[in-house]
């Protein structure tokens, strides 16, 4: 066994690397607080393995991904740029300050040096989360397109758990050591996150990712009808989870993910297989009937109906979701041109928060990313998002248009990287998934997915290893 890891690991060493990032996520990577324990090893060993990464890097891997490196870094140097102390007479100046001008000529204080950002340490704490997608980026395009897809069947592993994890919490006691987190959503079924919705989230991205999986060539008939019983434990599993997680949006996702994986699907090919043996195999039938029996289960452990109600109730979380949007969008404006500053949301939302939804619990997000970033980031901000969305919107026509490579992995992997972020677009108009360390990674492979189909960058064996 040993002898043969040893082979494995020196055949395949970028891809361990990236395995070995993705399963310290899963370990500690499920929460999107800043306080959370587990940062304090996630974050050090995603930056080892971005340093690890970034000196195996080589220019041929920057230039053939270099508008995700170009949307990442500009990112990043906007993070630093509202850390940079700037003087007094400039910071003044500085749209949405005049609060704190004021409470400091009341008190008599002249004003230091300051930050653009508001709220320096979250600022801070900003920037170094952007260490995990940084090493995702740095050691996924490195990868060959085969390489990509044996990352599949990790996340499938990594889906399962949660979801399994899940069941046995909503089985058990609210107070159960299950649950990894310490602020967390106590008798839901959220796996290995903090968070039911992105644990919901996060278990509809498995749909496309399984169907991907069963559309990917194989060498025997017998690994195709391993894959097929595979995926079926997977998805039987998986979208019980997610009705009685009773996240509507993670209901909203999964069925775009179903209906984007109807559109993803290949019929795969086996090498050294009779006709008659491929005729056999009908995946779309394991699929259906895989689906079948998961809403079937869904239905008994939901009370059949409770989460599909509670996709068209209105509840506490809607008023207050459209009274935090409202307000956003109403004081953003202030902020504009340079914005609030990363990680500022919290303390800021405090100076417009509307007095008739004061309550003892604080807002610690807008639950829409897209509004958030705004607020936080000014037009650069809104300026580097829609560059990614002009971006990969142009890979994803190329990555499902008929024109292009017949490599069966590109077309199939591109798709599912499209459908991956088309899926978290989704939830970021109402949440923020892709703060969790976890999901950020897997969205930044999406995307390295969903450029190299649109670029047609075809690697068809990893960059030599040093």
């Amino acid at each position: 066994m040993m002898k043969y890891l040893l082979q494995w690991w020196t055949a395949n060493r970028k891809l361990g690397l990236l395995l070995g990032l993705l399963m310290v996520l899963a370990i500690g990577g499920g929460g999107a607080r800043a306080d959370i324990d587990s940062l304090l090893f996630v974050r050090p060993v995603s930056a080892i393995l971005l340093v690890i990464g970034a000196a195996t890097l080589t220019r041929s891997d920057i230039q053939a991904h270099r508008w995700l490196f170009v949307l990442l870094l500009a990112l990043v140097a906007l993070a630093i740029i509202h850390l940079l102390p700037l003087p007094p007479a400039i910071w003044e100046a500085a749209p949405g300050r005049e609060l704190i001008v004021a409470a400091g000529a009341f008190f008599g204080d002249s004003q230091p040096w300051r930050p653009l950002a508001m709220v320096p340490w979250m600022a801070w704490n900003s920037l170094f989360a952007m260490i995990i997608p940084l090493a995702a980026l740095v050691l996924a395009v490195q990868l060959s397109n085969r390489q990509l897809a044996q990352l599949l069947p990790f996340l499938i592993v990594v889906g399962v758990t949660s979801a399994f994890l899940g069941l046995l919490q909503s089985i058990g006691p609210a107070n159960s050591v299950l649950y990894f987190y310490d602020i967390t959503n106590k008798g839901a079924p959220v796996g290995l996150f903090a968070n039911r919705n992105h644990a919901s989230v996060f278990l509809a991205m498995l749909i496309p990712i399984v169907v991907a999986y069963l559309s990917m060539p194989a060498k025997t008939v017998e690994r195709l009808r391993q894959r097929l019983f595979f995926a079926g434990i997977a998805l039987a599993i998986a979208i019980p989870v997610i009705a009685v997680s009773r996240s509507r949006s993670g209901i909203v996702v999964a069925l775009v993910g179903l209906i984007g994986s109807a559109l993803l699907y290949r019929r795969p090919q086996a090498e050294r297989v009779e006709r008659r043996k491929r005729q056999s195999i009908n995946p779309r039938w394991v699929i259906a009937g895989g689906v079948f029996f998961a809403l079937v289960v869904s239905s008994f452990l939901a009370g059949r109906s409770t989460s599909l109600e509670k996709l068209f109730e209105a509840d506490g979380l809607d008023d207050m979701r459209s009274t935090v949007w409202s307000a956003t969008w109403g004081s953003l404006f202030d902020f504009l041109p340079w914005g609030s500053g990363f990680g500022s949301f919290v303390e800021v939302y405090k100076i417009f928060e509307p007095e008739g939804s004061l309550q003892l619990n604080y807002v610690n997000h807008a639950h829409n990313d897209y509004l958030e970033l705004l607020l936080a980031a000014g037009i650069p901000g809104a300026l580097i998002l829609v560059g990614a969305l002009i971006i990969l919107t142009r890979c994803a026509r190329k990555a499902w248009s008929k024109a292009g490579s017949k490599d069966t992995e590109i077309i199939v992997l591109g798709r599912l990287g499209t459908l991956l972020l088309a899926q978290l677009a989704v939830a970021s108009a109402v949440d923020y998934p892709v703060r969790v360390p976890l999901i950020a990674a897997v969205a930044t492979i999406a995307a390295v997915m969903s450029y190299r189909a649109g670029e047609f960058k075809i690697r068809s064996a990893p960059s030599v290893e040093s």
